[in-house]
């Protein structure tokens, strides 16, 4: 699954979420999206390269560092969304692997 392939919405919540909310490297973030989306073979550099090029400016990527930074919640139905996955993905993790 190259950076350029389809991803799914969640797919792509999720890979932003692990990348700004965890300490987590891209090939731990490759092997935790594997488990959450079975059938999927991205690697770290799959990752690396869809949060650097395809999510430069994605919107789901700004709500999340607004609420990392600032604690806003967006107030759209989507950006509310992004922010419970955050909640929720996160809450699944290690304590003293997160960093929101």
């Amino acid at each position: 699954m190259a950076h350029g392939s389809t991803w799914s919405k969640d797919q792509i919540i999720y890979l932003i979420v692990m990348k700004l909310g965890t300490t987590y490297r891209w090939r731990e973030i490759a092997d935790l999206f594997r488990q959450k989306f079975p059938g999927t073979t991205v690697t770290g550099k799959d990752c690396e390269s869809k949060f650097n090029k395809d999510l430069k400016i994605a919107e789901e990527r700004f709500w999340v560092q607004r609420f990392k930074n600032e604690g806003i919640v967006p107030d759209c139905e989507e950006g509310g969304r992004v922010i419970g996955h955050l909640v929720l993905w996160l809450g699944e993790l290690p304590l003293g692997d997160r960093v929101l």
